[in-house]
């Protein structure tokens, strides 16, 4: 019970700073707030990289790389490169996509299928919770895009409208693909939170940022499938002509 009142307050806590971020000119606080994540995701990477409690290292070295390269790319797409609208497109399909995939899991798991996709690297992942993330994200980014428009128009900034029909659907598989390397690599570092090693060798303020968000799973936890999503959004802007 303590682990959840402490995952609530601190969900409050990282929502107001993320809505009243999200306020400033261009959004700079919140691309500031996310770089910090995105910094602190590494940091966490390269420490449990260096010392994993598990003893594959080529493997474990590999997935470390590639989650990595998936946050500094999200990271840098975010601060620098994508627009205000595509940003905001970004945390509507990833945030869609957890919470739906966090409600239809809990309510329908193991109805329709009793095999779940991951049981021996994340085993509280439904197929069911995989599916309905899927239909909640598309349907939310659908009703974003649908506001946007209504409230915004036609835009300079705006990716043309086939480019967002194409994130529309693609990004919550991304972000499922995010979430599911934060989950491996975990497996093969051999640890339940991206911050958990931190926190076990008492590295000076370090371990006090990763205490705060221990129990959303540490700072890579958080924005794992952020960081693909805005690798996606950034993949797909590049592409337009």
């Amino acid at each position: 019970m303590t682990g959840l009142k402490s995952r609530i307050i601190t969900a409050v806590i990282l929502a107001v700073l993320i809505i009243a971020s999200l306020f400033t000119p261009n959004i700079f606080a919140f691309r500031i707030l996310f770089g910090f994540f995105g910094v602190m995701a590494l940091i966490e990477m390269f420490i449990s990289d260096n010392y994993s409690i598990n003893q594959d290292q080529a493997n474990e070295s590999r997935l470390v790389m590639i989650e990595m390269m998936f946050i500094m790319l999200g990271t840098v797409a975010v601060a620098f490169f994508l627009d205000v609208i595509e940003i905001i497109l970004v945390l509507v399909a990833s945030v869609a996509n957890d919470i739906a995939a966090y409600f239809v899991g809990s309510i329908f798991h193991d109805r329709l299928f009793k095999k779940r996709p991951f049981p021996n690297v994340s085993p509280k992942k439904s197929w069911e919770g995989i599916i309905g993330g899927y239909i909640g994200a598309v349907l939310v980014e659908i009703l974003a895009v649908f506001i946007f428009t209504k409230c915004f128009g036609k835009t300079d900034d705006w990716v043309y409208i086939d480019k967002i029909i194409l994130f529309i659907f693609i990004s919550p598989i991304a972000a499922i693909f995010g979430d599911w390397v934060e989950s491996f690599t975990k497996r093969f570092l051999g640890i339940k939170d991206s911050g958990e090693i931190i926190i076990m060798r008492n590295i000076p303020i370090l371990g006090k940022l990763e205490l705060f968000m221990k129990s959303h799973g540490g700072f890579a936890d958080r924005i794992d499938s952020w960081t693909t999503v805005a690798c996606l959004m950034l993949l797909i802007k590049l592409s337009s002509p």
